[in-house]
């Protein structure tokens, strides 16, 4: 990840489940430029599952976090602000795949 002031940030993401179609899950967790996991920072449990239903796919994502100060600490550092710049891609894109 690149920010504004076009500082570095590393992340990785470990998949632990994946059902074509259907849903996937995993950990995410920031890290070094070779991958090394950040021990600084509670690794987030990700879910995301897909219905699909009259031609539309609802996305749904759950995330999961072992303390209340992981939330407060990745929203301090932007993250509701960057996930919603990545859905709102994600919603620019997907009118071009058809």
């Amino acid at each position: 990840m690149v920010s504004p002031e076009q500082e570095k940030h590393w992340c990785r993401f470990d998949y632990e489940t994946i059902e074509a179609l259907k849903s996937y899950t995993g950990r995410d967790a920031f890290c070094d430029e070779e991958g090394i996991v950040n021990p600084d920072f509670s690794r987030m449990h990700w879910t995301n599952s897909f219905q699909t239903e009259d031609s539309k796919t609802k996305v749904s994502i759950v995330i999961k976090v072992d303390t209340w100060e992981t939330i407060e600490k990745i929203i301090a550092m932007g993250f509701k602000e960057g996930f919603t710049m990545c859905l709102q891609q994600l919603e620019n894109l997907l009118p071009t795949l058809k």
